[in-house]
């Protein structure tokens, strides 16, 4: 891991990826998916959604399709951040309905304390629904992990090269 300090939803796993140019880091899951945070500050901004989009997608292709899965679990914990910009929304928003095929389970968790980011995801999640994806908005990450059964990969290689990639290696 990096020099940021991440606390981990998986007792003490490290994130899988880390980009600390937008503050994203994952876990990749079992169940096929990805589990992200934003640390270092409060936005899900343009860097944010465009690394979601980009490289931790393509990292997430690549694991999924050496694992046999074509469909996937994304789960973002927003529950830290204060601000949703409206470009951020609008690319997630459309990328979302370009690859819905490949969205088996999508979760946001949001604190309830963060209006802001909550109804930013909200217009999103309506949006989405007119297209056939469901998005659901949760409160507790520890229930969304527990609930879908959500468990970080137990043996993990990186399969691209990516430079902004930390992974753990057993």
């Amino acid at each position: 891991m990096g020099a940021r300090d991440v606390s981990s939803p998986f007792d003490g796993v490290p994130p899988h990826f880390e980009d600390p140019d937008s503050g994203v880091v994952a876990w990749f899951l079992d169940p096929p998916g990805m589990l992200t945070r934003v640390v270092g500050h409060g936005a899900i901004d343009l860097p944010v959604a465009r690394c979601l989009t980009g490289p931790l997608w393509r990292e997430l292709e690549a694991i999924g399709r050496a694992r046999g899965a074509t469909r996937y679990t994304i789960v973002h914990d927003w529950s830290s951040t204060t601000s949703y910009a409206a470009n951020a929304r609008n690319l997630l928003t459309t990328w979302c309905i370009e690859n819905r095929a490949s969205i088996g389970y999508a979760a946001v968790v949001v604190s309830p304390l963060g209006p802001v980011v909550s109804a930013g995801v909200k217009l999103g999640q309506s949006l989405l629904d007119v297209v056939g994806v469901r998005l659901e908005l949760a409160e507790s990450l520890p229930e969304v992990i527990e609930r879908e059964h959500l468990a970080p990969l137990a043996t993990w290689v990186r399969p691209v090269a990516h430079s902004i990639v930390s992974a753990r290696r057993q």
